[in-house]
């Protein structure tokens, strides 16, 4: 009967004392120190594909400046999911895109290839030349003012444009079928951009 009374007295004691305060929440990472690892890993990881191109700059890989393009193509998408697809301003400067815009545009002898010597000198590839195009046509919407090209660099570009019946290293018989679907060969890309 002790015991009993022990339990019950124990019971009556526990239900006078304050229950005991919850474990705290694990550490939740703000959405802000988020935000800013992930602008730093794709400001790291522009600057190392800068770095490859620069390199290399005699030999381009035209994959790494297509890489290059598409990071600023994601977060193109980002910036405008983010706004609405619609800005009064130019808020870009602060966003991703802009900072990355800022970085390749800031690095003289990088724009220098991709702006002028990929675009104009013969020596360079067509898939060299499109994804030089690709990248400039990528940051160029986060520049406050337009970029004035070179005249060679116009020359090449107005030749793109305006030849229709030129195909560039047959790569008619390059282009793969994918679903159904063509893929887009250099030149055309180049015509496009």
């Amino acid at each position: 009967m002790e015991a009993a009374t022990d339990e019950s007295q124990s019971a009556a004691e526990a239900a006078a004392l304050p229950p005991p305060p919850p474990p705290p929440p694990p550490p939740v990472e703000d959405e802000e120190d988020h935000e800013s690892n992930n602008e730093d890993e794709n400001l790291s990881k522009a600057q190392t594909l800068m770095d490859k191109i620069t390199y290399s700059a005699d030999n381009p890989n035209p994959n790494v400046l297509h890489a290059l393009a598409s990071l600023l193509e994601t977060q193109e998408s980002r910036y405008m999911e983010e706004t609405g697809h619609f800005s009064l301003n130019n808020s870009r400067a602060s966003h991703n895109i802009g900072q990355l815009g800022n970085l390749i545009r800031e690095n003289d002898e990088f724009f220098e290839l991709i702006s002028s010597k990929f675009l104009s000198e013969t020596r360079y590839s067509i898939s060299v030349q499109a994804a030089a195009a690709r990248l400039l046509f990528s940051c160029s919407l986060t520049w406050m003012y337009p970029h004035v090209f070179e005249e060679t660099v116009l020359e090449k570009i107005k030749g793109w444009v305006m030849d229709d019946t030129t195909r560039f290293s047959g790569e008619d018989n390059n282009w793969k079928h994918e679903l159904g679907r063509k893929k887009s060969s250099d030149s055309e890309m180049l015509r496009t951009y």
